[in-house]
């Protein structure tokens, strides 16, 4: 996988491209995992779930398109949506997702930063 931004990202249907300079993270969804020692000197994992993650994100915005009303649409539903999102490199990454934090117009650079929780892996 080649580093860089994300060119583009699609949530519910609509594609969004995304802020070139942008340094977003993805986290897939998983374990995290917790070593716990036992009282004979011997240790276990504990395992607990975790969701992925799209976080900190910049998509720019159409105000022709309504983009911001289409977001808040998505955050007030209550089921996750589909979401892939293509990878400098051709990549694309995604799943059910729903957007989790207070989305933020910038209205001087025309973007909305955002951030995604749910499933996410690598597709195809």
């Amino acid at each position: 996988m080649a580093s860089g931004c994300i060119e583009s990202i699609v949530i519910n249907g609509r594609r969004f491209t995304c802020d070139a300079e942008d340094t977003c993270e993805i986290t897939y969804d998983g374990f995290n995992n917790e070593v716990k020692p036992n009282g004979d000197g011997t240790n276990r994992i504990v395992k607990s779930r975790h969701a992925g993650a799209i976080e900190g994100l910049n998509i720019t915005l159409n105000s022709e398109n309504d983009d911001m009303e289409f977001l808040k649409e998505c955050q007030d539903s209550m089921d996750f949506f589909d979401v892939s999102a293509t990878l400098v490199d051709g990549t694309v990454i995604g799943g059910f997702m729903q957007l989790t934090d207070a989305v933020k117009a910038d209205m001087k650079e025309g973007t909305a930063g955002i951030t995604l929780n749910g499933s996410c892996e690598k597709l195809g």
